[in-house]
């Protein structure tokens, strides 16, 4: 995706204009990525009354990223009360493109494509020759360092790493790593951002792949898996244990059926490469669904199998 968002300022036409307000605020914020993640980052911040730019390679995966991102606010409205008015205006404040000089007009922007180091550098090395001087460059990586993801960036005090959790516009936490290279004005301007006109809870975390929240959470599912493979007992089993035991809202096969088993298989992956991550390898039954191409709620199967409207089917 990387290479097909590259492009130059030059041949856009485009200067390089700020988005802060008059009180210093973000006032229009660019999401790279138009997956489940960039639509959950951009309904986050459209709802706050932001302007967004998404930007995704192609206009077949642009028009996607927009469906879904409709899709999510009629949730919203089942559950949680928003209006079709309020909708309408959140989807007004998104625009989408394909053309990554757009980013040039924004003061934060956040990478959010697929979790492959590669890709994630090579995105925010065309950012930087893109983005304006002061602009912030968020990464979203969650199993990647962000120091050596921007090793290639020449601003490299401009990056930092903003984990959203899922669903971000529901979840009050963010992860914030600060890579070898981020300036304490990136992360000052970073935190203030997200604590003070997102209404995040900010909590930093060291540069070490996987933070807090994945390392703690991929425990809980390796030992799901183990269960499994140990026969322990069957998947239903398993996820009704830990669900009555210690009051979980869902057990952890359905959650990372819900999650994703691919995005599980790439964190297990890129952590279990990092020192000491062994106990991360993922499990052969994993790999193994993946392969199939049973990757869980989306897919209609994972260790559960799922309607068109992803409920999951109670087995007889």
């Amino acid at each position: 995706m990387a290479e097909q968002l590259s492009t130059s300022l030059g041949s856009l036409g485009l200067t390089r204009i700020g988005g802060h307000g008059s009180s210093g605020a973000v006032n229009r914020v660019a999401v790279v990525g138009g997956g489940a993640m960039g639509q959950g980052l951009a309904q986050t911040v459209s709802q706050t009354g932001i302007e967004v730019i998404l930007v995704e390679r192609d206009e077949r995966t642009l028009e996607a990223a927009i469906e879904g991102l409709s899709r999510s606010l009629d949730k919203e409205i089942d559950k949680w009360g928003l209006t079709s008015s309020e909708k309408r205006a959140v989807l007004a404040r998104v625009i989408g493109t394909t053309d990554l000089g757009q980013t040039a007009r924004a003061p934060f922007v956040i990478e959010a494509i697929q979790e492959k180091a590669e890709d994630k550098a090579t995105l925010l090395r065309d950012l930087d020759a893109i983005c304006a001087e002061q602009a912030v460059l968020a990464t979203s990586a969650t199993s990647l360092s962000v120091t050596r993801i921007a090793e290639g960036v020449t601003r490299r005090e401009r990056v930092i790493g903003t984990h959203f959790l899922d669903p971000a516009p529901r979840v009050p936490l963010v992860e914030v790593v600060r890579g070898k290279h981020t300036s304490n004005a990136t992360f000052v301007k970073a935190k203030n951002f997200l604590e003070k006109q997102l209404k995040k809870t900010v909590v930093e975390v060291a540069d070490k792949p996987g933070g807090i929240t994945t390392r703690v959470l991929l425990a809980l599912l390796i030992e799901g898996f183990r269960c499994l493979t140990d026969e322990v007992a069957s998947p239903e089993q398993i996820d009704t244990a830990v669900c009555l035991g210690w009051g979980f809202p869902v057990g952890p096969l359905e959650f990372a059926d819900q999650m994703g088993l691919d995005r599980v298989l790439v964190w297990m992956e890129n952590l279990s490469r990092e020192p000491g991550g062994e106990r991360f390898q993922p499990c052969p039954m994993l790999v193994d669904l993946v392969n199939k191409g049973y990757c869980g709620k989306k897919a209609g199967r994972g260790f559960f199998e799922y309607d068109a409207e992803g409920s999951k089917l109670v087995a007889s």
